[in-house]
């Protein structure tokens, strides 16, 4: 991710998912928010659904008549059009996400420290300064669009709805897996 060689990260999912469908998947999950920019090209390669985590968001965030969310995550998932735009297209959610310097601070909290178990007060602290930046924008929820965000940051902290993307894509897959 970081010298942008996004080509061959998709390649490489696509053919673990092609793996997938193989030995019988009957759908593909990817367990990364950042990762499902590659998400329609793993449902085209492979012909199978992808149970889509910012659906999972989407749906909840949906279910408690939020029409502009807050999005956390890695920078690419806060740049890139891919998550933003399938919660604008699909369920009417406009998303803000931090400033600049802010998103690249994020980002490298995420993949310096998180991504390695170094989860401080210092960084905690600093979430709570963000999230109260994107509430006081109009944001009626956060959307926590990195599986590690919520090792550092709880409901508990702050007063404005967080929106755990793994929990909820975990939920999602159970769903799936359960329905006839």
């Amino acid at each position: 991710m970081k010298v942008g060689r996004w080509d061959i990260m998709e390649k490489s999912l696509i053919a673990e998912s092609m793996k997938l469908k193989s030995a019988g998947a009957d759908a593909i999950a990817i367990a990364t928010n950042t990762m499902h920019v590659f998400a329609d090209a793993i449902e085209r390669n492979t012909g199978l659904p992808l149970i889509h985590i910012a659906d999972a968001a989407g749906q909840a965030v949906k279910s408690d008549a939020i029409s502009k969310a807050g999005l956390l995550g890695t920078k690419y998932s806060m740049e890139k059009d891919f998550y933003r735009a399938r919660l604008a297209g699909m369920f009417g959610i406009e998303t803000i996400i931090p400033e600049s310097g802010d998103r690249e601070r994020i980002n490298n909290l995420i993949l310096d420290e998180f991504c390695r178990g170094i989860f401080t007060e210092k960084a905690k602290s600093y979430f709570i300064e963000i999230i109260s930046g994107l509430q006081s924008r109009g944001a009626g929820g956060i959307i926590l669009g990195c599986t590690e965000i919520p090792l550092v940051i709880r409901q508990d902290d702050v007063r404005i709805k967080l929106y755990d993307t793994m929990t909820l894509h975990i939920d999602a897959i159970a769903q799936y897996m359960i329905q006839d």
